[in-house]
């Protein structure tokens, strides 16, 4: 009894999770009924408020009363459920987010307030974003460029914080905890918010019973002694937003700072001091003046500020080298550091040219400094000498270092409405001083049956910078045998066409849609020699996709809710000639036409969630499933990396119950079930076996939360 006494009290006081909350209604959308759900406002389709059902684009809206449903506190662990996304984490410990197969740095935008986020030297986004302190979600499958700009390639991610008075505190296994405040004072002359919050976990392992050292000619890992070890990711983040605005002025400031170890080591070899930091500041202003009763003209300011802090362990502490005999007593280690800025102005216009007419126009213009940037190790490269000390020993030039990028670019949309039809006309031109331009446009059509179905039309077309690291990294950084940039790279560029029904009745919402995607000048890492060694950053093929998305919202009755989306894609794969090794583009043209597709993501992705609720329980539970996937076939010896990874089924759940009125207990379990991934789309796609990278073990919350009353 003592022993079971002792490890009640250590869950209990480890899992402990209090939300204090004062003035605040967190269940304004329980109770919401189909109709009610399907006249929400979105923003991020057409930069303005418009019903979600009118918006000319493929989108999903998350808020806050869903994120508490499903008992969720990081935004990757909601993007799972989205139709058409598949996440996974990574060797190097950075989550991966593919849309209908489409996943690359850089290609998803996310924005926070309005304010991308992107990591503008390598593109990346922090997909396992907190979600304490976010109101609503919303989330663009397909291109955005012809509003946004650079990185909505596959979709777009918008994050909106609350402005709420609340204070709180959570804990977990896996020394999982986090404390988070809020504050709004609403009048009506203005409203003012400020809000912060830390979090950090150790994360849930998983054994790893074989690595890249495995392999012929690398005799020193982790697992070569051991047969197993365990992954190693954690991660800290914390922010700090504050917020000013009337109906005139507005005044934001969004502190970022994030951290985190890899998972199963930066170089396939698990070697678990790597460590990862990125702080980051958006800031900015605006003024909306009417001009007239026909013209209002929105001037925008901002500044973005990130550095990075980045420690590579590329083998353990004890590595033996096999060329120089030396033992590397911390591990063979680099550090990348850079800092880079961006200051912003834009232009917009918003025009009411009649009743059925409105037109938003605008102007940007960007200048991006890397300003520092700065590579060095505890060794030298040339012989494999360990120095203990960092240095740039081999003398390698950073030319990336004080690079500039200016950005003008010019977009408008035009939106018609008259009875049944809704119609979107929108373009967008980008002229980069560093790689030319591009010009990317849009349109929708939105035709309403009656009452109850629409049918939309959709077409997109946009783009992706290449990023600094991809036009001038000659480091080495993250690539045992070393990837250079390439400064004559072109933009990746997609268009889509879409095609959706929707019906929404009295008990549920079906939607169902079909896409074609046509991806040219693919960004990726390509070894022009075929022989193994050093890469080059190229603009390697075009991929074509096809597929179909079903999505049902079922309201059964008051105690169930009830949804389900399906999606599936093919996605053919073609070289571009010019810019890889003709054996190679050879050898993928005389494979049969069903090997020149694309396969390590998985090509169907499923999931259901169910909430019930009565008196004062509440039970979420949810579902997801993979199909298989494998190796591709695109060259050699990518055939020759033989991998099957097998389909996957995880299970989710969030069970609630209502103490009293003011207290609540929540027991959460994610990610039940095994899930193994690819861990690169290439030649290391084996280095973790035959089934590929294993993913983290299930994690265990329980929860206890107060709320004030009024």
């Amino acid at each position: 009894m003592k022993i079971f006494f002792k490890i009640q009290l250590i869950i209990g006081l480890l899992c402990c999770h209090f939300d204090l909350f004062s003035q605040v209604d967190s269940t304004q959308y329980f109770n919401l009924s189909i109709e009610e759900l399907m006249n929400l406002e979105v923003y991020s389709a057409s930069k303005k408020k418009e019903n979600i059902m009118e918006a000319p684009s493929i989108i999903t809206i998350v808020p806050k009363k869903d994120i508490e449903k499903m008992g969720v506190y990081s935004l990757i662990d909601v993007l799972k459920y989205v139709p058409g996304f598949e996440t996974s984490m990574g060797s190097d410990g950075n989550y991966r987010v593919s849309i209908r197969g489409n996943r690359n740095d850089g290609n998803i935008l996310v924005l926070i307030n309005g304010q991308p986020t992107n990591n503008f030297y390598n593109g990346r986004s922090v997909f396992d974003f907190p979600l304490a302190l976010i109101e609503k979600i919303e989330i663009i499958r397909g291109p955005g460029s012809a509003l946004f700009g650079t990185n909505a390639v596959a979709g777009v991610i918008h994050l909106f914080l609350i402005e709420e008075n609340v204070i709180g505190a959570f804990g977990g296994l896996n020394n999982t905890f986090g404390i988070y405040s809020g504050a709004a004072i609403k009048k009506k002359e203005f409203t003012f918010s400020i809000s912060g919050l830390y979090q950090q976990s150790d994360g849930s392992k998983a054994t790893i019973e074989q690595d890249a050292g495995d392999k012929p000619g690398n005799t020193w890992n982790l697992t070569y002694d051991s047969l197993k070890s365990s992954t190693s990711r954690w991660n800290k983040d914390g922010l700090l937003n504050v917020d000013f605005y009337n109906k005139k002025f507005k005044v934001y400031s969004h502190i970022m700072y994030h951290s985190n170890s890899d998972y199963a080591g930066n170089l396939y070899i698990l070697s678990p001091g790597t460590v990862n930091k990125q702080f980051q500041n958006i800031s900015g202003v605006s003024f909306s003046h009417k001009i007239n009763e026909v013209i209002s003209v929105v001037p925008k300011f901002y500044y973005s500020y990130l550095t990075n802090d980045n420690l590579f362990q590329e083998r353990p502490s004890g590595y033996i080298s096999n060329i120089s005999n030396d033992t590397f007593v911390d591990g063979r280690k680099k550090r990348e550091s850079y800092l880079t800025q961006t200051f912003g102005a834009e232009m917009d216009f918003y025009i009411k040219l009649n009743e059925r007419w409105n037109l938003l126009s605008g102007n940007v213009f960007e200048e991006i400094r890397l300003n520092t940037y700065d590579v060095s190790r505890n060794y030298k490269i040339v012989g494999d000498e360990y120095l203990g000390s960092f240095g740039n020993y081999d003398n390698i030039k950073l030319n990336q270092k004080n690079k500039r990028r200016f950005i003008f670019a010019y977009f408008i949309q035009a939106d018609y409405s008259y009875d049944k039809i809704d119609l979107t006309i929108g373009l967008r031109y980008d002229d980069y001083n560093d790689f030319g331009s591009s010009l990317n446009p849009r349109m929708g059509i939105n035709y309403k049956f009656n009452e109850n179905i629409r049918l939309k039309g959709l077409y997109g077309k946009a783009f992706r910078a290449p990023t600094f690291k991809e036009l001038y990294d000659n480091t080495n950084i993250g690539n045992e045998y070393g990837v250079k940039g390439n400064d004559t790279l072109k933009p990746e560029s997609i268009q889509t066409f879409e095609l959706a029904l929707e019906g929404t009745f009295k008990k549920f919402v079906v939607r169902y849609n079909g896409f074609y995607n046509y991806n040219t000048n693919l960004i990726r890492i390509y070894d022009p020699h075929g022989s193994g060694s050093i890469g080059v950053f190229q603009n390697i093929g075009v991929t074509k996709t096809y597929g179909h998305e079903l999505e049902i919202n079922w309201s059964v009755n008051k105690h169930f809710d009830f949804y389900f989306n399906f999606c599936q894609f093919l996605m053919d794969f073609r070289w571009t000639k010019e810019n890889v090794n003709e054996a190679d583009y050879e050898f993928y043209e005389k494979l049969d036409i069903y090997y020149q597709q694309m396969f390590n993501i998985p090509r169907i992705r499923i999931n259901s969630g169910l909430h019930f609720h009565l008196n004062k329980f509440s039970l979420f539970a949810g579902l997801n499933y993979g199909g298989a996937s494998f190796n591709n076939h695109r060259f050699y010896l990518e055939k020759s990396d033989l991998v099957e990874i097998p389909p996957y089924l995880q299970a989710n759940f969030n069970l609630t119950y209502a103490i009293t009125s003011q207290f609540t207990a929540k027991l959460m379990v994610q990610n039940l079930g095994k899930k193994y991934t690819d861990p690169d789309e290439s030649t290391n796609i084996d280095v973790f076996g035959g089934k590929g990278l294993i993913q983290a073990n299930p994690e265990y919350f329980l929860s206890l939360i107060f709320k004030f009353k009024k």
